[in-house]
């Protein structure tokens, strides 16, 4: 009796065991890629890159500004080479965790759909934001897995409600991102 008990103790305190020591870090070997997911009207879409030319991922952090960009600006996109479609966001104001608005004048995001261009020759944009939000969970400009590393990271969830200008609806929902930042 006692070796069971001794046997389910050991049992419990490995699976009560936080795996990722509260640095909210999936990534278990470095350089970590990045992800993006999220549901297109009740669909699973996942940024994935199948052809050679087709970068899914694009990012962008200027902590300091530019002569052209205000500080805190953040732009970031993720594309399904399989579909040609993508999902954008730019954010300006960024220096910590917090929840955007997407209605707000500060916030952009859209989602692209190209899978009409062969009947009107243009993908259909829907940038008219409904209602929607975007919560960035961590954002670290640099030394993300490593004290010498320049590589940042960006990691949030969202979801929003678009229109494009013929009037379709997107449905944009349980959106996750985890994006390397340049």
């Amino acid at each position: 009796m006692k070796k069971l008990l001794t046997y389910l103790t050991a049992v419990l305190l490995v699976f009560s065991c936080d795996d990722d020591n509260g640095t909210n870090n999936r990534c278990s070997e470095v350089p970590c890629d990045s992800s993006f997911r999220c549901e297109v009207n009740s669909v699973s879409w996942e940024a994935r890159k199948t052809y050679a030319w087709c970068d899914p991922f694009s990012s962008y952090y200027y902590p300091q500004g530019t002569a052209q960009l205000d500080s805190g600006y953040l732009s970031f996109s993720a594309e399904n080479c399989i579909d040609s479609s993508w999902i954008n966001f730019v954010i300006k104001g960024v220096f910590e965790p917090g929840t955007y608005l997407l209605t707000d004048s500060l916030v952009f995001a859209s989602f692209t759909d190209a899978k009409g261009f062969k009947n009107t020759g243009f993908p259909e944009a829907y940038d008219s934001i409904i209602s929607g939000g975007i919560q960035i969970t961590r954002i670290q400009p640099d030394n993300f897995d490593n004290t010498s590393s320049k590589w940042g990271r960006v990691q949030g969830t969202f979801d929003f409600v678009a229109i494009s200008d013929s009037g379709n609806v997107v449905n944009i929902a349980n959106g996750a991102f985890d994006m390397v930042l340049p």
